[in-house]
């Protein structure tokens, strides 16, 4: 993964980390759920942005950290939590909403999810 990451654009980063959230949903909806947080793991795993920060602080920066964390985080650990639920596993999938929710405090996906897994704990 890391040769594949290597020199590429932040951009192009961006599109890999998404082809690879892409190919995870897809193995969720053929029921290969192993396969899928496998898929998921590595596209978290190519997720460091740090060595494309922006020297001068004129926002820039800010806004590629917030959408990296909306638009790829938190869909991503979301996504690793549903096949955790589907596993049986509601504690780890309730760990992995956590992070979800601290990625996007308003991510109503995570919150859902949440609330139905402490309903089936009670």
């Amino acid at each position: 993964m890391a040769n594949e990451l290597r020199g590429k654009s932040w951009e192009e980063r961006y599109q890999w980390i998404n082809q690879a959230k892409e190919k995870g949903n897809k193995m969720v909806k053929e029921d290969k759920i192993e396969a899928a947080i496998d898929e998921y793991m590595r596209a978290l795993c190519g997720m460091d942005f740090s060595s494309y920060s922006i020297k001068e602080d004129n926002g820039e920066q800010k806004e590629r950290d917030t959408r990296v964390k909306r638009e790829l985080k938190a869909p991503i650990l979301n996504n690793i939590a549903l096949c955790l639920i589907k596993q049986g596993k509601i504690q780890r999938a309730n760990t992995m909403l956590d992070l979800v929710l601290e990625a996007d405090p308003t991510n109503n996906k995570a919150w859902q999810r949440k609330i139905q897994n402490l309903i089936s704990l009670a």
